[in-house]
């Protein structure tokens, strides 16, 4: 029995060489019963059939970061310390994806801040908490609306 890449790889040929639309569509109706998919998935798979071998991975190199500096504190305009690890990637000079994967004139760097997860976490369990779960339903009822009115209603879009 002949794998479904062959399948589609002789039908796609077919296809290809089908001069009439009638001929296309008996051509159609034999590989979505063959196949067992719906027409339009038949079209595209005869339309741009895949290889005959598959491919392994698509990654051609391994990422390799590696960490450049331990840990930067940095306060931002309103006063908040931040923490942040910084990646670099060994080499980026070569990669085809560059272009896609960063901006930057050197390699790519990567920020992670260090306390990001444990301070999400803590929002999430109070939020899941059930009294203070209805303190946060009443400030969208009491609060919100009102801010809602003075930006809607009176134009006033910031403090300053």
């Amino acid at each position: 029995m002949k794998t479904r890449r062959e399948v589609i790889r002789t039908s796609a040929d077919q296809y290809k060489r089908a001069k009439s639309r009638n001929e296309k569509s008996v051509i159609l109706d034999n590989a979505v019963k063959v196949l067992g998919c719906h027409r339009k998935h038949a079209i595209r798979a005869l339309a741009n059939p895949p290889a005959l071998t598959p491919t392994q991975s698509k990654r051609h190199r391994p990422l390799a970061y590696q960490e450049v500096m331990p840990v930067i504190e940095r306060v931002n305009a309103s006063g908040l310390e931040q923490s942040f690890k910084i990646y670099d990637c060994e080499n980026c000079s070569n990669c085809p994806f560059k272009p896609s994967c960063t901006k930057a004139k050197g390699n790519r760097q990567v920020h992670w801040n260090t306390i990001w997860k444990e301070l999400k976490a803590k929002a999430k369990e109070a939020l899941e908490d059930d009294e203070k779960s209805a303190i946060y339903t009443r400030r969208k009822v009491e609060v919100e609306s009102v801010f809602g009115h003075i930006k809607g209603n009176r134009s006033f879009r910031r403090f300053s």
